[in-house]
């Protein structure tokens, strides 16, 4: 494992995010799993299909594995889709609505208008509706 990771950090940049967003892994297939789940790459496709025509998304280089193992890509040796590759296809619809820094975004890929309606809904943790908006 340490040898098939080539940043100068090794795992541990990885390992602080995953402790700041998830509970930490009780074993190494979870630790697999949850670091597959820890993408960076949302944020950053988000940001740049917001800031369309100047950006109209992002490229990630990593796409498969040339051997098996942990690592950034979105599919893995076998074929098979790493939860990063279910997440990109989620992120690059036609039409999409994102949210960033309190405001909501509509963005359309299509060659003509569409209208969107955006329902933003805030619970309590017991289910309750404190608010909602429409736009």
């Amino acid at each position: 494992m340490l040898v098939h990771e080539r940043h100068n950090s090794r795992f541990g940049t990885l390992r602080n995010y995953m402790n700041s967003y998830m509970k930490p892994p009780l074993n190494f297939e979870l630790e697999t799993y949850q670091s597959g789940l820890l993408h960076a790459i949302e944020v950053a496709i988000k940001a740049q299909r917001i800031a369309k025509p100047k950006s109209f998304g992002t490229l990630y280089w990593q796409f498969n594995d040339a051997w098996p193992g942990i690592s950034w890509s979105s599919i893995d040796y076998y074929g098979r889709w790493k939860p990063l590759q279910f997440m990109a296809k989620r992120l690059y619809p036609d039409v999409a609505i994102f949210t960033q820094n309190n405001k909501v975004y509509a963005i359309n890929d299509k060659l003509y208008e569409v209208t969107v309606l955006a329902i933003i809904k805030f619970f309590a943790l017991d289910g309750k509706l404190l608010k909602k908006y429409e736009k």
